[in-house]
């Protein structure tokens, strides 16, 4: 038997499972085999655990088809609320979590134990590298966006329309044309993005086809009044 926690941050899920409990298996593996919907747990990767401290742990994190990922910025905030349960942290504590993009240091907002066990996460993401990029489709299609990577890479474009549509084609299928398109040797995370006015509040809209993981809905986002689209786009860094 294995222990695991399933954890979810807007709309990713993960299993959190310690190195030791998993020493003996084969974690790509084990990793496909957990996180299949229709015959496993179901989840979007494993985040494969171990402490370095009283307040520090280590994680490798691994894609539902069983490749490694730098990093995912939900799924560390899961980790980082996983070991606040574990440790009895508090609002206002500071948490480290080393990845393979580096150490993220974690703040714990607020805690809600109405309701099973619920954490408000800030994640320091660090800076984004952004850069404007055009990629062709295999029909021509030239699909204008940006790549940014936070320790994970990301193409970002923006759409017009409720469907998320790109180019006349569904965000899943150009999402999986993109993700393995030979601009990105290595893949890339592609999100589609929304933005919306309800009332006096600004929305965004998210769809992200993930690298071993597919096609995702993300719920809808608000924004402050201000603006501050720029830090909440391509899934990663959201405070």
């Amino acid at each position: 038997m294995i222990p695991f926690t399933k954890a979810h941050a807007c709309g990713n899920d993960f299993l959190i499972v310690t190195e030791e409990a998993t020493a003996n298996h084969n974690w790509a593996e084990l990793t496909r085999s957990l996180c299949a919907r229709n015959t496993g747990v179901g989840a979007d990767g494993i985040e494969f655990f171990a402490w370095t401290g009283t307040r520090s742990g280590r994680i490798r994190l691994h894609n539902a088809d069983g490749s490694v990922a730098e990093i995912s910025g939900n799924g560390t905030r899961c980790v980082a609320a996983w070991m606040t349960e574990a440790i009895g942290a508090k609002a206002g504590d500071m948490l480290e979590v080393g990845t393979d993009a580096g150490v993220r240091v974690c703040r714990v907002n607020s805690i809600d134990t109405a309701s099973g066990f619920s954490v408000q996460m800030t994640t320091g993401m660090g800076l984004p590298t952004v850069a404007a990029r055009t990629v062709t489709l295999a029909n021509g299609a030239q699909i204008a966006g940006a790549e940014i990577s936070m320790g994970n890479p990301h193409f970002v474009l923006l759409v017009d329309n409720a469907e998320f549509a790109v180019a006349g084609r569904t965000w899943q299928e150009v999402g999986a044309e993109i993700c393995f398109h030979a601009d990105f040797p290595n893949q890339t995370n592609v999100d589609s993005h929304l933005r919306a006015r309800r009332g006096p509040h600004h929305f965004i809209g998210h769809r992200q086809f993930r690298i071993g993981c597919g096609g995702h809905f993300i719920a809808w986002m608000p924004l402050p009044a201000r603006g501050a689209c720029a830090r909440r786009r391509a899934g990663c860094g959201l405070e």
